[in-house]
């Protein structure tokens, strides 16, 4: 009996028994019952239009940092690449452009580390 729904024709026949009445208080009852149905279900709707269009601006608005992220990412890797060429010992690179290239990539490598903010990159504490 805790999720049973009754219907207007069943609580209009509990109020009237209830109070001994000829149907007055069991429509003024299924009235209130539609408005707040009616209002319940109305704000409900505002509420989740609301948050659909907020839901909606965050997404406009993470979708151009999350291209961004991607795209450097993509710049990282085709870096990295470059400086493994530059490295490979098969490399025409002279000594001195192997190593730095070594070591920048070390450098690229630690600063992507997760702990490490972009306040320890721009201070080179990493």
């Amino acid at each position: 009996m805790k999720n049973k729904k009754y219907t207007a024709e069943e609580i209009r026949e509990a109020v009237d028994i209830a109070t001994g009445d000829d149907g007055f208080r069991s429509k003024e009852v299924i009235s209130i019952l539609e408005t707040n149905v009616k209002q319940n279900t109305e704000e409900y709707l505002k509420e989740r239009i609301k948050h659909e269009r907020d839901l909606g601006k965050k997404l406009v608005e993470i979708f151009p940092l999350e291209e961004k992220c991607m795209k450097n990412k993509a710049i990282i890797e085709y870096v990295i690449r470059w400086l493994d060429s530059n490295i490979d010992e098969d490399s025409t690179m002279s000594e001195g452009i192997q190593e730095d290239s070594a070591n920048l990539k070390e450098k690229i490598q630690l600063a992507l580390v997760p702990e490490v903010t972009a306040q320890d990159v721009n201070n080179g504490n990493f």
